[in-house]
């Protein structure tokens, strides 16, 4: 029998997978993690950077709005910790305690920030809110390789497509749920009353706390529990030949995404005046296309679609950014088409790329530290991505265009030439189909 297939075989037998541990621990562990990431997905619908929760209080507190990228640059500087928090893990005995401890600390963080900041002066609200960025997302990338490498040990290879699609699908509900009971709560307090929008974040940073606390269920896979990282294996990993692939085409497909994401919220809220109610519903309609397609996507993926699936996924970005310039304020409706589109295909590269990244993995005690390198890498080029946007908005601010009767903004522009880059990198597709460890279809 092949590992796979005895991997596979853990979930129905009694015998233990390479992890050491038994099939029930296996269970319970992916429940738990199913759990964590729920909840999560609750936390960072409210509390997350992007979210119209976190960006209207932003705004509501005087923060300009072509200075949002700020954040996201904020954040890229804190994923350099995720180095650290890989080799400290070497020196602690009680992983799991360690881990759950600095991960508590990141929604303790963000509750007090947004408390406290409504009584501070203009000028200190903004460098208390990136303070507060920065250290949530130091210590959520401080424990983030080591999780997923716990979740890439006790999953076996037989069903990833099966679980990673029911992961996605348990994400995508919370996300709905949450973003629309936020809308209306945030149209009934009114989005100018910081106050009252503190508490609401405070709330979902409770939901954070329970959301770490439920990896107490989790079970360390035996090779956790010993392994230690020398620094050497950061330069063995980038020469490994199909993460390295792995890494150059992700990198590719996602690059107008690092430029377009701190802005959404901005788009949404000051250049098309959307009431938060439609763009919990206008999201609300993205999340449930991925929730409708994760089963199906995860079925399809494990029977090798998955060449197939990223085509047409990077299609459907390049017609999402396409759609932001024929959204006006009182005619949203190419946006929410865009969104759904959206929707589709990031269910298909989630899945896809969450495979191959499995796939591209060394054995042995690098898997931890490609994790880490992964994550590095994106949220980094994020964060670089929103720095560069803020003067090239602030550039083009002013400079407006009239067409067929449509006034194009400076961010309307902005991410119409992001369709056009999009479409140029369909070429990244290349990178994750070169190494024969990538391609199954």
């Amino acid at each position: 029998m092949g590992r796979k297939d005895h991997e596979a075989s853990t979930m129905a037998g009694s015998s233990k997978p390479v992890t050491g541990l038994t099939t029930d621990e296996v269970r319970l562990s992916l429940t738990s993690y199913n759990w964590n990431f729920g909840l999560r997905a609750v936390f960072d619908g409210v509390c997350g950077s992007g979210s119209f929760v976190f960006v209207g209080f932003a705004l509501a507190l005087g923060v300009p709005k072509e200075h949002m990228g700020f954040f996201a640059t904020a954040i890229s500087f804190a994923c350099l910790l995720q180095m650290l928090g890989v080799f400290l893990a070497n020196y602690v005995t009680d992983r799991k305690g360690y881990v759950i401890k600095l991960a508590l600390i990141e929604p303790l963080v963000l509750a007090l920030a947004v408390l406290l900041v409504p009584h501070l002066g203009l000028g200190g609200r903004l460098p208390l809110l990136l303070l507060a960025a920065f250290m949530c997302a130091a210590f959520n990338n401080l424990t983030a390789p080591v999780l997923a490498d716990w979740l890439s040990q006790t999953l076996p290879a037989g069903i990833r497509g099966k679980y990673l699609g029911l992961r996605f699908q348990i994400r995508s509900a919370a996300s709905v749920m949450v973003m629309i009971l936020a809308g209306y709560i945030i149209e009934w307090i009114g989005r100018d009353n910081v106050g009252s929008v503190s508490y609401l974040l405070t709330a979902g940073a409770l939901v954070g706390v329970l959301a770490v606390l439920t990896l107490k269920r989790v079970s360390l896979p035996q090779t956790e529990v010993v392994t230690t990282l020398p620094w050497s294996s950061l330069r063995q990993v980038l020469e490994h030949v199909p993460f390295r692939y792995y890494l150059l085409g992700l990198v590719t497909i996602n690059l107008p995404f690092y430029f377009a994401c701190p802005y959404y919220q901005v788009f949404n809220l000051k250049i098309l005046q959307m009431r938060e109610t439609h763009i919990a519903f206008m999201i609300g309609g993205y999340t449930l296309m991925q929730l409708i397609s994760y089963p199906l996507l995860g079925r399809v993926m494990d029977r090798g679609w998955i060449r197939r699936s990223l085509w047409l996924a990077i299609l459907g970005y390049v017609f999402f950014f396409a759609m932001f310039p024929f959204a006006q304020p009182g005619r949203t409706w190419p946006l929410f088409v865009g969104w759904a589109v959206a929707g589709l295909s990031d269910s298909a590269v989630n899945v896809a790329c969450g495979i191959l990244l499995y796939r591209s993995l060394p054995d042995g005690p690098m898997r931890t530290m490609c994790f880490a390198v992964n994550s590095l890498v994106g949220i980094g080029l994020m964060g670089a991505g929103a720095l560069l946007a803020v003067p090239i908005l602030q550039a083009m601010q002013g400079f407006n265009l009239t067409l067929g009767g449509m006034t194009l903004t400076h961010f309307h522009i902005f991410y119409g030439a992001l369709s056009l880059l999009m479409l140029a990198c369909v070429s990244g597709l290349r990178f994750l189909f070169r190494c024969k460890a990538l391609t199954d279809d």
